[in-house]
């Protein structure tokens, strides 16, 4: 097994658009408040409906209870697609279209390197947090935020293995070299 693997694929806005929702996700406590927030306002709604709503308890329990529910799914569905639309508009800006573009990620014994769009960033194994596989790729967690490694840049499943096995072997020896 070599010691340094590279992989390249192309990747359009709306990829980069799904490896922010994918570091967005990983962000819990934030998560966890937004969750919060969009239950509380939904309650405050229900709450507000069951007052103005005329007629006996159970039917205006029933139907603030309702309103409730359905107002947190559609400012679920509303929010998440706003999202979705604002990260492929601000990705497209940068880039300056929708691509394809090409990026290259290499996994040396030192760092795991990632150049896209001009730019080339390289994190030493002891920024990377956590190694996944995930669907679609392998996801590497890094203090500064997520690289993510389609299946699409490996020619073969036995490809994807040596480079994930190698990534996790690096990995492994940098957090035995600072213990």
């Amino acid at each position: 097994m070599s010691n340094i693997v590279k992989i390249q694929y192309e990747f359009t806005v709306d990829d980069m658009a799904d490896v922010m929702r994918r570091a967005v996700k990983r962000k819990r406590p934030w998560l966890t408040w937004r969750w919060r927030r969009r239950a509380i306002e939904s309650l405050l709604l229900g709450s507000v409906l069951y007052l103005v709503i005329q007629g006996p308890a159970m039917n205006r329990v029933a139907g603030a209870t309702l309103f409730a529910v359905t107002s947190y799914f559609a400012t679920w569905f509303i929010r998440s697609r706003s999202l979705r639309t604002s990260y492929s508009r601000l990705f497209r800006e940068h880039a300056g279209g929708d691509g394809p573009f090409l990026f290259e990620l290499e996994v040396t014994g030192e760092a795991l390197i990632a150049t896209q769009l001009g730019e080339t960033h390289c994190r030493n194994w002891t920024s990377v947090t956590k190694i996944t596989e995930a669907k679609g790729g392998i996801e590497f967690d890094t203090r500064s935020g997520l690289v993510f490694a389609r299946d699409s840049g490996f020619k073969s499943s036995a490809e994807r293995s040596e480079f994930l096995n190698l990534a996790r072997r690096f990995l492994r020896e940098s957090q035995t070299k600072s213990s």
